[in-house]
């Protein structure tokens, strides 16, 4: 096994006493932690990590320091820029001391499941592992493939670790570990070696950060920075903590702490930020042209509006929002969201529908949750038979009954599908479901078959994706008289113009900057 020296990082043979590139003292060193371990050490003194076959890593500094991702020189073919990530902190909570009461293999073993559970978690939100610190990991999201949601992303994996480490206690009697975690988003400059993609190099504030949030973090929570929380709290609860002091930070940093996330996105359109509503006159004109064929003849309607993210489909979605409800119609508003990662997420969008309606929320306990749907759906359906009927195939979807959704898929389409229309005989409904590109077969089925088998019924069914839905699939939506597509162009110069004069309002800019801007802003 060779070992490396500590000063320079020359690597030498086992048994070498002092380096032979720099003279420095040899010592053999955690792979993990960094810690020197005594000649013949099978388990590592401070984190329990077994001594292995591969060349030990240099020692590395306390997570508070927060290390960057490399500290190798530079790759020779590696490209460098600024870009915003979102960094991830966890830690074991009194791990060291934990370990001084276990065997050293027993807590080898179990810091093996925890790190197993975290990678899991990271790369099923398709963030990345930059590097492990013992009981500590060190995750990025946003390198080196962004998302318009890595915010959101790093806080649903940083709960899922949270209830990954509470089920491993329990399938472990005496396992007794506790997670803190912390988050930040930020501009770092990211190094990718174009030669190995997998290896980059990652400098800036927002690691620190991140690593001193999750040692002010409690035991068993997360807290996220100011600019995580406004990133993601349209689908995430949060409750604010009192701002905290942290090295480095001449003021007081605001934290806030995630609980779960939302069950019903969207519901409340009107509370998102609105920026100004520019160059879309004609595309909002069909929507509430269609919404008003919907309520003069009482028919089904569909509505696909496509875009790029940041494009303006949610933004042209508000605007649609503030006319239905300028209105005096009473007309029902249900939205969900379909999410690209997760369990159990196939109908998640028409859970978040049926738990609206009901007025369930995630806190609810499952008694409570299922009166409440049982409450809706007999306020809509007069026979108890056939409410019973539509009942038991509704409360998976709302996550009131735990088994699997086990009926016939027809079976299940028709009582869904009459939920709906008994929804749209109350009141005329306009049903959004956002980012179908996303959606799983199963779900695309059956709003495909909600618009065909629903003639009669005041239903307005809006769907927004990215381009990809209709290069997935083609026929979505083809061939359908009560079917329409609005594609959503990047804004040209001038409509953007008028939107950075309204975003900046009393901002001098030179003609060049604006230019600059307007290339890199793109319309989007």
């Amino acid at each position: 096994m060779a070992v490396t020296c500590g000063s320079c990082g020359t690597e030498a043979p086992q048994g070498a006493k002092f380096c032979m590139e720099c003279g420095a003292k040899m010592a053999l060193a955690c792979a993990s932690c960094g810690t020197e371990l005594p000649e013949g050490a099978k388990f590592c003194l401070e984190c329990g990590t077994p001594v292995g076959s591969a060349a030990p890593a240099a020692p590395q500094p306390p997570p508070s320091f927060a290390p960057t991702v490399d500290e190798e020189p530079p790759p020779v073919d590696a490209a460098e820029e600024r870009r915003i990530i979102t960094a991830l902190f966890t830690d074991l909570a009194g791990f060291t001391s934990h370990t001084e009461s276990v065997d050293p293999e027993e807590a080898g073993e179990r810091l093996t499941l925890y790190h197993r559970l975290v990678r899991e978690q990271i790369e099923g939100y398709d963030g990345r592992v930059e590097k492990l610190l013992g009981d500590g990991v060190f995750a990025v999201f946003g390198v080196p493939t962004a998302h318009e949601d890595d915010p959101e992303r790093a806080v649903r994996a940083a709960l899922r670790i949270q209830e990954g480490v509470e089920r491993l206690n329990e399938e472990h009697p005496g396992l007794g570990l506790a997670v803190r975690v912390g988050i930040t988003t930020g501009e770092a400059v990211v190094q990718v070696d174009r030669s190995r993609k997998d290896k980059v190099g990652i400098v800036g504030d927002v690691v620190n950060t991140a690593s001193r949030l999750e040692g002010v973090a409690p035991v068993g929570g997360v807290v996220v920075d100011e600019r995580t929380y406004l990133a993601s709290n349209q689908m995430i609860d949060f409750r604010a903590l009192p701002p905290v002091e942290l090295k480095g930070k001449t003021e007081p940093v605001p934290i806030w702490q995630p609980t779960a996330p939302k069950g019903r996105y969207g519901v409340a359109i009107e509370d998102l930020a609105a920026t100004p509503f520019v160059g879309r006159d004609a595309e909002l004109r069909l929507v509430v042209d269609t919404f008003d064929r919907v309520l003069a003849d009482e028919t089904t309607q569909l509505v696909t509006i496509v875009g790029e993210p940041g494009v303006g489909k949610s933004r042209l979605m508000q605007e649609f929002w503030k006319v239905v409800d300028g209105r005096s119609d009473v007309v029902w508003w249900r939205q969900g969201r379909c999410l690209p990662l997760g369990e159990g997420i196939t109908f998640w969008a028409l859970g978040e529908v049926v738990k609206a309606q009901a007025g369930i929320f995630d806190s609810d306990p499952p008694w409570q949750a299922q009166q409440k749907l049982r409450d809706s759906v007999r306020a809509l359906v007069d026979d108890h038979a056939e409410a019973d009927w539509i009942l038991s195939r509704l409360a998976p979807l709302a996550g009131t009954d735990e088994s699997e959704i086990a009926a016939e898929r027809t079976e299940l389409f028709n009582a869904w599908l009459r939920y709906f229309e008994a929804l749209a005989a109350r009141n005329p409904l306009v049903l959004v479901i956002e980012d179908l590109h996303w959606a799983d077969d199963a779900l695309v089925e059956f709003l495909d078959y909600l618009i065909e088998q629903t003639v009669d019924s005041p239903i307005l069914l809006i769907t927004t994706a990215r381009p990809q839905l209709l290069r997935d699939r083609p026929t979505w939506g083809a061939g359908k008289v009560n079917a329409a597509s609005i594609g959503l162009s990047p804004l040209g110069d001038e409509d953007t113009k008028r939107l950075l004069a309204d975003l900046l309002p009393g901002r001098l800019m030179t003609a060049e900057a604006q230019q600059r801007l307007l290339e890199r802003c793109g319309g989007i």
